[in-house]
């Protein structure tokens, strides 16, 4: 699972013969694969490689699957998928919910820590 800015423009390089594409997007991977043109996750069918989900929820994973259009047949694209986060300007987060011991994870992923006790 990639992560990128709730803000992303989905973009994708065109197969051979793709006149179309088939843009399915959402946060159940099955639905997503098994969504058809009459599906909650079918968004459109475009000519341009790229879409916008349009302000994503932050810490959700989202699937989309692209199918290429062609003039004679649809090719059903692979599920991909992502988790919405952000690039905070501080060095640390420490939400402190690991639950025991003495490490307290950076949820920023940079500064992991050891919890000193001081009686």
């Amino acid at each position: 699972t990639g992560v990128v800015d709730p803000n992303v423009v989905l973009s994708w390089s065109a197969g051979n013969g793709a006149l179309y594409h088939d843009v399915y997007f959402g946060t159940d991977a099955n639905a997503v694969t098994d969504a058809n043109h009459l599906s909650a996750e079918f968004m459109s069918t475009t000519s341009d490689a790229n879409f916008d989900p349009c302000s994503l929820e932050l810490f959700t994973i989202y699937y989309w699957r692209i199918d290429e259009v062609g003039d004679r047949c649809t090719k059903a694209g692979e599920l991909w998928d992502f988790k919405t986060w952000f690039e905070p300007n501080f060095i640390g987060w420490w939400k402190f919910d690991e639950g025991s011991g003495d490490t307290a994870d950076d949820s920023a992923g940079y500064n992991n820590g050891t919890i000193n006790f001081w009686y």
